[in-house]
């Protein structure tokens, strides 16, 4: 087993301790993160060292790279002895929808566009109102988007929400902790905490770009499960704004201790 650096070590546990890992998603994190800026493939001796790095066995990389070329998503294909892989077309336009996203720098939406369904619409016809604009659930008969949307919302919509574009006088508590029942308060506890600690010291090439993958990792998950992060509430109840500052405050001190300074993200 490789020894953990200190200051990754709180990832790392976290990683594991959600249950079960789905390799195959640390892998498309790889490959968003460290492949497509650094010509949009990688070696496997290199997912594997990144890998074993966040205590992942080899085998289990290997069968999550399989199954990922399965479903069209990634192809691999042979330079001598090295079995290189990157995305394929499906996967890189996958990819590219969400890294603009995932990759988004932090802004305060002032303006929001709320939404009434009916009774019987289905949450998959929502979310294809919704399209690549994640909605923000205030409760389970009340949505919001930021107003930028309204135009796209409308046009999806066909007249079958109530909508309108009026700040609501108050939001109670109730609605806060209906919207945030499912938010993962320690994913954004420990990314910030994190994202602190590593800013602070000199990490080897390859322990930065495992942090990078890290980071990104939990990041993604987030990101595209809530609406450009940013919350109609206020921000000292909505831990996500926080976490995103710190993943960008960190960022370029990463990037640079990987030799890799032309990647422009989190700017």
């Amino acid at each position: 087993m490789i020894e953990i650096n200190p200051a990754l070590a709180p990832l790392i546990r976290h990683l594991h301790a959600e249950g079960r890992l789905r390799v195959w998603s640390l892998i498309v994190s790889i490959l968003g993160e460290v492949a497509q800026p650094e010509g949009g493939q990688i070696a496997m001796a290199d997912v594997l060292k990144i890998c074993a790095a966040l205590n992942i066995e080899p085998q289990a990389v290997r069968t999550a790279m399989s199954r990922l070329s399965k479903e069209g998503l990634v192809q691999g294909r042979k330079q001598g002895r090295i079995a290189l892989y990157a995305f394929s077309s499906k996967g890189k336009k996958e990819y590219e929808i969400a890294a603009r996203i995932i990759y988004a720098k932090p802004r305060q939406i002032k303006t929001w566009i709320y939404a009434v369904p009916p009774p019987e619409m289905s949450r998959a016809r929502l979310d294809e109102i919704s399209g690549h604009n994640p909605m923000f659930e205030i409760s389970g008969s009340c949505y919001a988007w930021p107003s930028e949307y309204a135009s796209s919302i409308k046009s999806r919509a066909a007249g079958e929400l109530i909508l309108f574009n009026q700040h609501p006088d108050t939001l109670p508590d109730w609605t806060q902790s209906t919207a945030m029942k499912h938010l993962n308060f320690e994913t954004c506890t420990i990314l910030s905490e994190s994202c602190s600690e590593l800013s602070l010291g000199q990490l080897s090439m390859n322990d930065a770009r495992a942090a990078r993958v890290l980071i990104v990792h939990f990041w993604r998950r987030l990101a595209l499960r809530y609406p450009l992060i940013e919350a109609p509430f206020p921000l000292q109840a909505w831990p996500l704004s926080a976490a995103h500052r710190a993943i960008c405050a960190v960022y370029p001190h990463l990037v640079m201790q990987t030799a890799a300074e032309k990647i422009g993200r989190f700017k």
